[in-house]
């Protein structure tokens, strides 16, 4: 558990939400370094940019499907969002992804994965996690690959 992480996720699919600058600030006054983001706003990553909060971004069910369709695709997203930046240490594919209504979605999962894995690893990123979501492993019981976190 030595590469276990506690931190706070953010959303803003909300109304009336302080800031980004005053959600980052709050977060490091509470000592809080390690956020999931569900998007990749570039507003909020660039709030979070220098905050010293380490992330894990995700990419919504959405957008995976079209997104990480292919490696070639997958390192686009990669680069539009500065993804191998030093402060993001993980990736989420999707979100609770096998309660779906789409079977597309589901589906496309595992090879998104994988696409995304190669695109990492092809841009020089393989110690940035990869993970699909919680609820893939407790549904699916299969065996997901993680990289090595950085520094190992």
């Amino acid at each position: 558990m030595a590469d276990a992480w506690t931190g706070i996720c953010f959303g803003e699919d909300a109304w009336n939400i302080p800031s980004r600058a005053e959600v980052v600030q709050k977060l490091r006054d509470l000592g809080i370094n390690h956020v999931r983001l569900y998007h990749t706003y570039e507003a909020t990553l660039m709030a979070f940019g220098d905050s010293g909060i380490q992330l894990t971004v995700g990419i919504t069910n959405e957008d995976f499907v079209n997104v990480l369709s292919s490696v070639s695709s997958a390192r686009t997203w990669i680069d539009t969002y500065s993804i191998g930046r030093g402060d993001i240490v993980a990736v989420t594919v999707g979100n609770e992804v096998f309660s779906s209504a789409t079977d597309n979605v589901k589906n496309a999962l595992l090879p998104s994965m994988k696409n995304l894995k190669e695109a990492l690893n092809q841009a020089g990123y393989s110690g940035i996690k990869d993970d699909g979501n919680t609820v893939m492993y407790n549904a699916a019981n299969k065996a997901i690959w993680h990289t090595n976190t950085r520094g190992k």
